[in-house]
């Protein structure tokens, strides 16, 4: 069969690199579109006090021990008994958050003062009321991650108890 040089049908070099050229641009910019809307907000942990989930106790939440997280106030209270001070955080992964901090504590051998140290908490995101928290022990993770469940102040409760009523 013989080859067709007629040239009226064939596309030229130019042409079909600039085709190319528009069918790549295209689907760069659609796929950086996409990846664009893929990106979550930053995640923070609302202000408030949080509990070990499994606690058991007696009484209201706000009662049971457990974690101040103030991240607006730049403070992080751990079972009353230690205090720390947020010195920097950083985003990690989507969902993932990383606390630097600089805790005191009181020693448990009689009052003494107070004894600093630099700890660091990893909370990952499980819903808008709880997270895992991993935390350092004077520099080391003696545990595994744990979860910790939100718990609203009982003038939260009361609130969302009579928006329900009135409703």
């Amino acid at each position: 069969m013989p080859l067709n040089r007629n040239r009226k049908h064939s596309l030229s070099p130019a042409l079909l690199l600039a085709v190319l050229l528009c069918l790549i641009c295209t689907s760069i910019a659609s796929l950086a579109q996409s990846a664009a809307n893929l990106v979550p907000e930053n995640w923070r942990p609302k202000d408030g006090k949080y509990i070990e989930a499994g606690t058991e106790f007696a009484g209201p939440c706000e009662d049971a021990p457990g974690f101040l997280v103030e991240l607006s106030k730049r403070a992080v209270g751990i079972d009353e008994l230690e205090k720390c001070r947020v010195t920097s955080f950083t985003d990690t992964a989507p969902g993932v958050f990383k606390i630097n901090m600089t805790c005191s504590e009181r020693k448990n051998s009689g009052y003494d003062g107070l004894k600093n140290y630099r700890e660091v908490m990893t909370l990952r995101k499980i819903n808008d009321q709880s997270f895992f928290m991993h935390m350092t022990d004077k520099g080391k993770f003696p545990r595994q991650e744990w979860r910790v469940n939100y718990c609203p102040s009982p003038a939260a409760d009361t609130n969302a108890l009579e928006s329900t009523k009135a409703k």
